[in-house]
């Protein structure tokens, strides 16, 4: 073979292989989740009707958290996902970044997957996040963040942690960051729920093949202490009689 012969085979493999990687490349970027696409491919009935049963458990579930004693509820990836797709974007515009677009979930043992569209377009990549949440005590949950990808290729957390940490922030949850295998860790104390004459807790979170159950109590708030001034009132007034 004469040296132009190779020099040209050398050329025509180099460019198949730059081509072949290039595809695999744009392959792991449009790459979607299977729970995704089976999310997606829900109806509009469907959704609708799913957005209608979260709202009406959410109702119920208020409701049933007014009163003293305990309190339970069931939601199901189905509803979560007719909610984000109808009454999200309807009523809520702004509770999701802008560049989020078709955003839904899968729920497993012990986890929530997310998922969505990050931008419009061709080259618009499918974003997804594993959150692994569990109760540590009364209204404290531990929120493990792994597996933040952009198609196939791993994302930096650092701007999703800084989210987070603002979001902690401008609602008055307590946010304490750890790390367990690498993974960060957000330890959310929650406020005080309820009123003035009822504390409410989160007791149970639990997370099952598609459910979100949770579960807490209300009870009759604590009387405010008796002041020292009050008490010292109260003396005067006996020792006067």
């Amino acid at each position: 073979m004469s040296s132009r012969r190779a020099r040209t085979a050398f050329l025509a493999g180099g460019a198949g292989t730059l081509c072949l990687f290039l595809g695999v490349l744009w392959l792991a970027w449009r790459h979607e989740p299977s729970y995704y696409r089976e999310a997606l491919a829900l109806d509009a009935a469907d959704l609708a009707r799913g957005s209608d049963e979260l709202l009406a458990h959410a109702g119920t579930l208020a409701s049933d958290a007014q009163r003293h004693g305990h309190w339970r509820a069931l939601f199901t990836a189905a509803q979560v996902n007719g909610w984000l797709a109808t009454d999200v974007p309807r009523n809520h515009p702004t509770l999701l970044p802008p560049e989020l677009c078709e955003p839904r979930v899968a729920i497993d043992h012990g986890g929530v997957w997310l998922a969505g569209r990050w931008g419009t377009g061709r080259a618009a990549p499918i974003c997804s996040l594993r959150l692994d949440v569990r109760v540590l005590e009364p209204n404290t949950l531990a929120v493990r963040i792994r597996r933040m990808r952009a198609g196939l290729f791993p994302l930096p957390m650092q701007s999703l942690l800084d989210g987070i940490s603002r979001a902690a922030a401008n609602h008055g949850v307590h946010l304490a960051w750890k790390q367990t295998g690498g993974d960060p860790v957000a330890v959310l104390r929650l406020p005080s729920l309820g009123t003035s004459a009822a504390s409410l807790e989160i007791e149970q979170l639990q997370l099952a093949a598609g459910e979100i159950f949770v579960a807490g109590k209300t009870s009759r708030a604590a009387p405010p202490p008796l002041v020292a001034d009050q008490r010292d009132a109260g003396t005067n007034e006996n020792r006067q009689r």
